[in-house]
């Protein structure tokens, strides 16, 4: 009721606005008249009825539209600001709350609306059937023209605000239960469009109906709250430095996974003409050294561990292997070069267990950046409020 006196108000300061303007129209007219025609006299007279005509209705207009305007308007504003205060002490308090002011009312907007739309149609009627007349009516639909014109004028503002209201309205309790969430499923749970919603929202932050509201950079996400977007920043820019390192590979890793696959071969190589117990020893070796392989390859922010396993460990354990390979080569081996294959058989165990825990430091380390990844995750499905 408050906004209802309100834009009967404002409406009202628009006729009365109008009809000054009619005032002055009618001045000048009578002016014009005057001067179109040689008699002094009849000029005079002319020029003194337009003065009468200008002050009398700018009169009644400006004292009519202020005053009631003005009446009006500030009993709305009472009557609103009573009616707030009963909401506000009956309404339960969200925790989200805090970070939307209290949906916007329409009834002044309607009023508005309704009232300038009408008396705009009503002079634009008028202006329509006195240009039917002729030319010597043209004057009067010029000036039910010019109403007409700014009444339409506010009442088209007063329908933006209104689909503005309507627009924050629903809103409001989607993201009161959904602090982050996409502007598309915004868009789906209130029944609007995507782009429009965009553009809608960028409306809100900028009148503070949502004082910490945030759009992401490429305009998919809203953020409720500076915390959310702070997350979500933090989120986004380490998602950029996991898939940027997954892509680019260094000179030094490139080199280092060269290494690997050429110290495989050579294991590969010289287990080819063994049996038995030496076979199964080395055999495993080349598994292992596969298996690092392979993970470096899939995870090259591992290989930066690998340092002497690339440098030193593989070349000496497939130099070994070939050693020993050309040893059972053989047919009459020297009892030194028998030694030396057995002591580097029974190496291979010492060798083995280095590389499986060696792997495993891998794999563990893998693990810590997959809970990185979890932890990520889970945070943005806050945001956008699938899990709690």
């Amino acid at each position: 009721m408050g906004d209802a006196f309100g834009g009967m108000g404002d409406a009202m300061g628009g006729i009365g606005d109008a009809l000054g303007g009619l005032g002055d129209a009618l001045g000048g007219a009578m002016d014009a008249m005057g001067g179109a025609f040689n008699s002094p006299e009849f000029r005079d007279a002319s020029r003194q009825l337009g003065r009468m005509a200008e002050d009398v209705t700018r009169g009644i207009g400006q004292g009519l539209g202020q005053s009631l305007g003005r009446g009006l308007g500030q009993m709305g504003r009472q009557m609103m600001n009573a009616g707030q205060d009963m909401v506000n002490r009956s309404t339960p308090v969200d925790p989200n709350d805090k970070y939307l002011l209290p949906a916007p009312s329409m009834t002044r907007q309607y009023v508005r609306a309704g009232l300038c739309w009408w008396f705009g149609a009503c002079f634009g009627i008028a202006a329509l059937g006195l240009l039917s007349e002729g030319v010597h009516a043209l004057f009067y639909a010029l000036v039910s023209a010019a109403i007409a014109v700014p009444l339409v004028l506010r009442a088209l503002k007063a329908t933006q605000e209104i689909r503005l209201g309507r627009a924050f309205r629903a809103c409001r309790p989607v993201l009161l239960s959904q602090p982050a969430i996409t502007v598309e499923r915004l868009a789906q749970a209130i029944g609007s469009q995507a782009d429009k919603l965009r553009g809608q929202l960028k409306e809100f932050i900028a009148r503070s109906w949502i004082p910490e509201g945030h759009l992401s950079e490429d305009g998919v996400e809203f953020l409720l709250t500076d915390k959310l977007y702070s997350e979500y920043q933090e989120a986004a820019k380490e998602a950029q430095r996991k898939a940027a390192s997954a892509k680019t590979l260094t000179p030094e890793q490139t080199q280092a996974l060269e290494e690997i696959a050429l110290g495989v071969a050579r294991i590969a190589k010289a287990v080819e003409g063994l049996a038995g117990e030496a076979h199964d020893k080395f055999d495993r070796t080349h598994t292992l050294a596969s298996q690092i392989g392979a993970e470096a390859r899939k995870h090259p922010e591992t290989i930066s561990k690998l340092g002497m396993f690339t440098s030193y460990y593989l070349p000496t354990t497939a130099k070994l292997a070939e050693a020993y390979a050309e040893i059972q080569a053989k047919p009459h081996a020297s009892a030194d070069e028998q030694a030396a294959a057995q002591r580097i058989l029974a190496s291979l165990d010492d060798v083995n267990k280095a590389y499986e825990k060696l792997l495993d430091s891998m794999a563990a380390s893998r693990t810590l950046d997959i809970e990185t990844d979890l932890t990520a995750m889970k945070s943005m499905m806050r945001q956008d409020g699938l899990a709690e």
